[in-house]
């Protein structure tokens, strides 16, 4: 692999190197997660994404959550390049 480069130190790229640090410690227990992935075929609708570990919720419920809040922060001036009638 590539040095990693510090510009890419917030981005998804950062969580690959993250899960290829084998000195981390996983909270996940590979004989459950299969389980629980062969377990996911029955259910009815299936998971569009089956989110394995605790950890996995907290960083995917995360990323959404702060995109939202700066979104939000648009809500006020997002309508200021609407097509009024006025033309």
């Amino acid at each position: 692999m590539a040095t990693p480069l510090p510009e890419y130190d917030d981005t998804p790229a950062a969580m690959t190197r993250a899960a290829q640090d084998r000195s981390r410690p996983s909270l996940g227990d590979p004989a459950l997660m299969a389980t629980r992935i062969i377990d996911s075929v029955e259910q009815t609708p299936a998971p569009l994404r089956l989110v394995l570990c605790s950890d996995s919720y907290r960083i995917l419920q995360a990323a959404p959550s702060e995109r939202l809040a700066e979104i939000e922060a648009e809500r006020d001036t997002a309508g200021l390049t609407d097509i009024t009638d006025a033309a």
